[in-house]
C-alpha cells in the first residue's frame, strides 16, 4: 500500500448553494441548521472562513436558473417543501465572499443560457481582479425546460445541441479573456498621458451561430486571464466537451470504480482547447458525517435522517446516479471502495 507521503494530495471542495435547502432536502430544519440564513451575508462569510481555516481548496456553489419538473401535480411542491428555490445569485456572493477570504479558490456555476458571453467574461474578469485570480467556472447547459423558457426558450434545447450552443459561448469568452488584451498593452504612464497601447487592444469580431460579438473586451486581464474550468456533464458528448474544456469535472459516482472509469476518460480524447497536458482533476460527491470514532459519526447519520422532512428533495434529483452508502472506518483511506 502506498504510504502517505506517496499518495496524490487530497483535494477538498465545499460543494454549497446560494439556497436554503440544496441536496439533502429538509436539513433546514434541523435545530442546529443555520442554511434557512442563506440570505444573510454573516453566514457565508464565517462559512468561508472556516473552511478556508481547514485548508479547503475551494468553495463550489452550484446553481439553477428554473423550477424542476412538476411535482406532486405541480410545481407548488417546490415551493412548499424549498428545493433549490428560493435561490440567490452565487457570483453576487463570490464578490463577498472574495473580500473576506485570502486564499480559498471560488468557484461558480453558470448556465450558457443565462448570460451574454460579452457580458459573463467580463464578470468574471472582474471578480477574478478582485480576488486575485481565485476564481473558477463550473460549465453547465441547464437540463431544466422552465430554465430555458425563463430566457425566452420555447422548450428544452435538444442534449447535443446545448453542447453546440455551450461551444460557441466558451470560444467566445476565450476570445475576451486570451485575445482581446496584449500582455503589455496596458502602461497607465500619468506623464505622457498613454493610458494604453490601441495597437495591442484588439477586437475580437466574433461571429457565429448563436452570437456576433466586437469587442474588445471591456475589462483588463486579469490574474488566470480565463478562469479554472469546472464541467459536470457524464454523457458522451458532456465528456468530450470537458475533454475539450475542463480542468476539473465534478462527479456524482456511486462508487470508486466510477469515478476512476470517468476520470480515465478525458485522457483518451484530444484536448482541442490546451495546447499544453494538464494534470485532469476528478472531484467526487461525497456525504460526510464526522464522529470521534464510528458509533458517534453513524449517530449523527440516524439524527439527520429522523429530520422532519428529510429527503423531501428526492424528486427534483431522480436524474442524478444512485447514491450509495459509504461508511468510512478508523483509517480508512479516502478514495477506495469500503463496501
Amino acid at each position: 500500500m502506498a504510504t502517505f507521503q506517496e499518495r496524490p494530495r487530497l483535494l477538498l471542495s465545499a460543494f454549497l448553494m446560494n439556497t436554503s435547502s440544496h441536496i439533502l432536502g429538509g436539513m433546514w430544519r434541523h435545530p442546529e441548521a443555520q442554511q434557512h440564513r442563506f440570505n444573510e451575508l454573516s453566514l457565508w462569510v464565517d462559512l468561508a472562513k472556516k473552511l478556508e481555516d481547514a485548508k479547503f481548496d475551494a468553495l463550489f456553489f452550484a446553481d439553477v436558473v428554473g423550477l424542476y419538473g412538476d411535482h406532486e401535480g405541480g410545481w407548488a411542491s417546490h415551493v412548499r417543501k424549498g428545493p433549490q428555490v428560493p435561490s440567490h445569485d452565487p457570483l453576487v456572493l463570490l464578490s463577498a465572499l472574495a473580500a473576506g477570504t485570502k486564499d480559498i479558490g471560488l468557484a461558480m456555476t453558470s448556465s450558457v443560457i443565462q448570460s451574454h458571453p460579452f457580458q459573463f467574461a467580463r464578470q468574471i474578469s472582474t471578480l477574478d481582479h478582485l480576488s486575485q485570480g481565485r476564481v473558477a467556472w463550473n460549465i453547465v447547459t441547464s437540463v431544466l425546460e422552465n430554465a430555458h423558457r425563463n430566457f425566452g426558450g420555447q422548450d428544452l434545447v435538444a442534449h447535443d445541441d446545448r453542447y453546440g450552443w455551450a461551444e460557441e459561448y466558451v470560444e467566445a469568452a476565450y476570445k475576451l479573456w486570451e485575445g482581446s488584451w496584449e500582455d503589455d498593452a496596458l502602461l497607465a504612464d500619468k506623464e505622457s498621458g498613454l493610458y494604453a497601447d490601441p495597437s495591442k487592444v484588439n477586437k475580437i469580431n466574433h461571429r457565429g451561430d448563436f452570437y456576433s460579438i466586437d469587442g474588445p473586451h471591456l475589462a483588463l486581464p486579469s490574474a488566470q486571464r480565463t478562469p479554472f474550468l469546472f464541467q459536470a456533464g457524464s454523457s458522451a458528448r458532456g465528456s468530450q466537451f470537458a475533454a475539450t474544456h475542463a480542468e476539473a469535472t465534478f462527479l456524482f459516482a456511486p462508487h470508486a470504480q466510477y469515478v476512476a472509469k470517468k476520470n480515465a476518460q478525458p485522457d483518451r480524447k484530444s484536448r482541442r482547447r490546451w495546447p499544453q497536458p494538464r494534470r485532469y482533476q476528478g472531484l467526487r460527491r461525497a456525504v460526510l458525517c464526522r464522529g470521534i470514532h464510528r458509533s458517534r459519526s453513524q449517530g449523527a447519520g440516524s439524527r439527520i435522517r429522523r429530520v422532519p422532512g428529510f429527503g423531501g428533495n428526492r424528486c427534483p434529483h431522480r436524474r442524478w446516479p444512485g447514491r450509495g452508502s459509504w461508511r468510512f472506518g478508523p483509517g480508512y483511506a479516502l478514495g477506495t471502495n469500503p463496501n
